[in-house]
């Protein structure tokens, strides 16, 4: 008699175990999914910033290749600016 209650406690614990077992395996499954949408939208996010950082690269080459014209054609045609008398040099715009 007890050994068949000792085997149907064992059974009981045996049963406990894999019940815990299996729920800890069903939420390891959903972490793994969960991480696994998170890692998609983090290399979604991640490529529009390459893109728009490329975009960025081209602006400002863009800028620079028009600052060095810009340079250029100043230290080509000089501009004329008037002399000023020192004592103009306070100037009030309204």
């Amino acid at each position: 008699m007890t050994t068949i209650k000792s085997l149907r406690a064992k059974q009981k614990e045996d049963e406990r175990t894999l019940t815990a077992s299996l729920s800890r395996a069903e939420k390891a499954e959903k972490q793994v999914t969960d991480l696994k949408v998170q890692l998609k939208k983090a290399s979604e996010i991640e490529k529009k910033n390459t893109e728009r950082l490329k975009g960025m690269y081209k602006i400002e080459a863009a800028n620079e290749a028009l600052r060095r014209e810009k340079e250029t054609a100043q230290v080509a045609a000089p501009q004329h600016t008037i002399p000023r008398h020192p004592c103009y040099a306070f100037v009030f715009v309204c």
